[in-house]
């Protein structure tokens, strides 16, 4: 099973949009597909369960019948840092208990490809001793996925996730742009910047959509993510 790990270079960069697209499209294409939400804050109540709506989108593109508490075993309610909200519950988070979840999932529902969905940056932190949630994946040595939310600034946080990727070990496989303000200015002078600049393949830029349904992001990917699927 291939398991590719997606970053992005702030919250609301479109990491879920962008990754729902991607196992639309891989299950499209005929792969088994799992989508994975380890840590998320912001949920809502349903029947007695937190429901986080990232979650629940991954969950609904997965090939396996699964909820959005199937693949997010960390959840909280308010939509705020993970760490704080863990604090104000008097609960850790604790990666090895994420890990093994994950790893029993992966025995339940084997699938061609696995997609994990990161919170946050990359440097999300789990705690105040330093612990962050880029020790998993760099743990495992999977291949980054950086989402960059195309806005101003957007230079300064794509290097500075990029050089925080490497420093950690891990490959950052490829980037895409998403077209998060459609008042950007010398948006593609911004694109052309990153693209000398981050030293990883492009695999797409998705511009700003009325409606970002998967098979419309994915129309935008589907070359460059079918590409890396065939490399990794």
């Amino acid at each position: 099973m291939t398991v590719v790990f997606v970053t992005a270079t702030d919250t609301d960069a479109g990491k879920t949009a962008i990754s729902q697209a991607w196992l639309y499209g891989a299950r499209a294409m005929g792969k088994q597909v799992l989508g994975y939400k380890p840590i998320a804050a912001g949920a809502d109540w349903h029947n007695g369960q937190l429901i986080n709506e990232d979650a629940q989108r991954l969950a609904e593109q997965s090939s396996a019948d699964l909820t959005a508490g199937d693949i997010n075993p960390v959840c909280f309610e308010p939509p705020i840092a993970p760490h704080i909200a863990a604090a104000a519950d008097n609960k850790e988070i604790e990666l090895a208990k994420i890990d093994q979840h994950f790893q029993q999932l992966r025995q339940i529902h084997p699938a061609d490809f696995c997609l994990v969905e990161g919170a946050g940056g990359w440097r999300l932190p789990l705690n105040l001793q330093g612990d962050t949630l880029a020790k998993w994946p760099a743990h495992n040595k999977w291949p980054v996925v950086m989402v960059v939310g195309l806005k101003l600034g957007c230079l300064n946080h794509a290097l500075l996730t990029a050089e925080a990727i490497y420093g950690d070990g891990c490959e950052l496989a490829g980037w895409i742009g998403n077209g998060v303000d459609p008042t950007m200015a010398n948006q593609q002078a911004n694109i052309d910047s990153l693209n000398a600049l981050l030293h990883a393949p492009c695999l797409g830029i998705v511009p700003h959509l009325k409606d970002p349904n998967p098979t419309a992001i994915w129309s935008h990917l589907n070359n460059g993510l079918t590409a890396l699927s065939q490399r990794l």
